[in-house]
């Protein structure tokens, strides 16, 4: 049974900050990306910069426990949210489709108890958009009551965010969900992102049950 509530909590939980499958990032991949990369000289991020990236992505995933999924669309990183927009019918149909999603978890008994922002070890300069992208690692708890026998399971998920700022002082953040980004979308955004991102910076995704 744990294999198939870890599916089933893999699949669901993509609520948090993004609707899945958005089509963003098909195209215009860039393939070499080392080439890119040695022709790039970049910033170190700030260390006040990542401390402010992890609080940021806390208040979004605030609002998701909170039922606010117009707040959370506002905060997507805009690129990302007009395609998907475009694709769903409006950033009010997104909303709704995130609501939907949850409502559907909690009918089958399945709710999101709690959501902590972990610190943030690596962040980049993306200096063809003068803008920081942080790395953020994140923890969710799951509840899952049976609604057949009122059984109670809990799993802790590891998962992340992306945080993307201006560089300009007074610049809001918005997000990526990395359970629902793969590299090949993050890299169409970004180019020129280091071509081995994926083995020191990426924080790892898991599962696991909790007491």
């Amino acid at each position: 049974m744990q294999t198939s509530v870890v599916r089933t909590f893999f699949l669901s939980l993509t609520i948090s900050f993004a609707v899945a499958n958005s089509g963003l990032g098909q195209a215009g991949v860039v393939e070499d990306a080392e080439v890119l990369e040695r022709a790039i000289v970049r910033q170190a991020v700030p260390a006040d910069v990542l401390a402010d990236a992890v609080k940021e992505v806390q208040q979004v995933g605030d609002l998701t426990l909170k039922g606010d999924f117009m707040g959370v669309v506002d905060k997507l990183y805009p690129r990302y949210r007009h395609r998907a927009a475009k694709k769903l019918g409006g950033n009010e149909e997104m909303a709704a489709t995130m609501k939907k999603m949850v409502d559907d978890l909690a009918a089958s008994g399945i709710t999101i108890t709690k959501f902590v922002a972990e610190p943030a070890l690596h962040g980049f300069d993306i200096p063809e958009f003068r803008e920081w992208l942080v790395f953020v690692p994140t923890t969710r708890l799951v509840r899952r009551i049976d609604p057949a026998t009122g059984l109670v399971e809990r799993m802790e998920i590891k998962d992340y965010q992306v945080a993307i700022r201006k560089k300009t002082e007074g610049s809001s953040w918005s997000f990526l969900n990395g359970s629902t980004l793969n590299m090949q979308e993050l890299r169409a955004l970004f180019p020129t992102l280091p071509a081995d991102i994926e083995e020191f910076a990426v924080p790892e995704k898991g599962a696991r049950r909790v007491k």
